[in-house]
């Protein structure tokens, strides 16, 4: 399986609001990294990204089972660099879009170290 192209949350879709009520100093979404979506997300509207990153960000999982929460739950109060992932289904024309944060409390300005990637399923 190759690499995914992936698009800084800035460039793929331009309508995007910039929540800089969430951000730090540096233009980081706090403890969350660079956003980034893969190339299927572009057409999803600003304003359906936005709700859901704010759903993300604010430890609402969305539709998972009660083990995936749990992990979430956990790895969001220690913020010692887990995985937080939240599935929102029927969120765009039909379909699931996942959020993914990697190395959650990591320092957020490594994209290699703590970013999230809003994404379809099946571009995972």
């Amino acid at each position: 399986m190759g690499a995914k192209k992936m698009i800084p949350y800035e460039e793929f879709n331009a309508d995007i609001p910039k929540p800089s009520y969430l951000k730090d100093a540096e233009g980081h979404i706090k403890k969350f990294g660079r956003i980034v979506g893969t190339v299927g997300i572009r057409n999803v509207s600003g304003e359906i990204l936005e709700r859901l990153i704010s759903r993300h960000i604010s430890a609402d999982w969305g539709d998972l089972c009660k083990e995936d929460r749990d992990l979430n739950d956990y790895a969001f109060k220690n913020e010692a660099g887990g995985r937080l992932l939240s599935s929102y289904d029927d969120a765009f024309d039909g379909k699931t879009i996942w959020i993914i944060t990697s190395g959650y409390g990591n320092d957020p300005e490594n994209i290699n170290l703590c970013h999230t990637t809003i994404m379809f399923p099946e571009e995972y």
